[in-house]
């Protein structure tokens, strides 16, 4: 009876002190392994996405020259007025000029987009009269990757989106040390008259080089590769050919096939 006691004891022992199995059966369900793709080398059309808002291309404000009073406003919020145009008078509140009214004339055509001041108003010198804005253009600056921006030509077409509406514009500067494209988009149809959140994307025209299905970024917007040479190198996704194939960079000219981490769920 000791001896079956004593081997049940030992059997117990051994049991417990077995690794749990459970945790590593859960890891191996997930695995990350090297998958090999085949570069199409190819002339497309390629689309990369931008946001930002759009504004008015043009916009100044203007401010009292000296230390006055507003004695005459012949002007509204949202009106429309052009170059040349009377705004208001300011009377000197010292001897500037004999005391003779000051003419504030609009610089260039456009809308008063801010009035900062009423009839009777005292005004500092330097204080704000109003913002007018010249709203025929409307602009947008949008922030690309290094990668994206030195592909990016001025005049390039840009399709922007917002809500139901498109919006056709074009690329008018690239700054390729910052990053940054200006995009401007005509507004004599669209009457815009007040700063949009939009999006959408620049297209480039005959983009020849280096594509992958996009599916192998997984939503990401770089990736490590091993090129046949067994090197390792970073690529980036530069823009998308339709709807399945992406632009890389950079340009791979001698490699046909590149091996790239994968994650693979084993339970599929």
């Amino acid at each position: 009876m000791r001896k079956i006691l004593i081997f049940g004891l030992i059997s117990f022992f051994i049991i417990s002190c077995e690794p749990d199995s459970r945790p590593q059966q859960k890891a191996e369900k997930r695995l990350t392994v090297w998958q090999k793709f085949e570069l199409r080398k190819d002339t497309l059309n390629v689309d990369i996405p931008v946001e930002g808002k759009l504004v008015a291309w043009h916009k100044m404000d203007l401010l009292a020259p000296i230390d006055s009073k507003v004695i005459s406003l012949l002007v509204e919020k949202n009106e429309s007025i052009k170059k040349g145009d009377l705004l208001l008078h300011l009377w000197p509140l010292s001897g500037y000029r004999n005391y003779t009214p000051v003419e504030i004339f609009s610089p260039m055509n456009g809308v008063i987009a801010e009035l900062y001041v009423k009839l009777a108003d005292t005004l500092k010198q330097g204080e704000m009269l109003l913002t007018i804005e010249n709203r025929e253009n409307l602009t947008m600056r949008a922030k690309l990757n290094h990668w994206q921006t030195p592909f990016v030509k001025r005049n390039a077409n840009v399709t922007l989106t917002y809500h139901n509406m498109q919006i056709k514009g074009a690329v008018i500067d690239v700054d390729l040390k910052n990053d940054w494209v200006t995009i401007i988009v005509p507004n004599q149809q669209l009457k815009i008259k007040e700063e949009l959140l939009v999006n959408g994307y620049i297209q480039l025209q005959n983009i020849a080089g280096d594509f992958l299905p996009a599916a192998v970024f997984e939503q990401r917007d770089s990736l490590l590769a091993e090129l046949e040479s067994e090197t390792m190198l970073t690529i980036y996704r530069v823009g998308m050919a339709g709807d399945s194939l992406a632009f890389i960079a950079p340009s791979l000219p001698d490699i046909n096939e590149i091996q790239v981490k994968k994650n693979l769920d084993i339970n599929k």
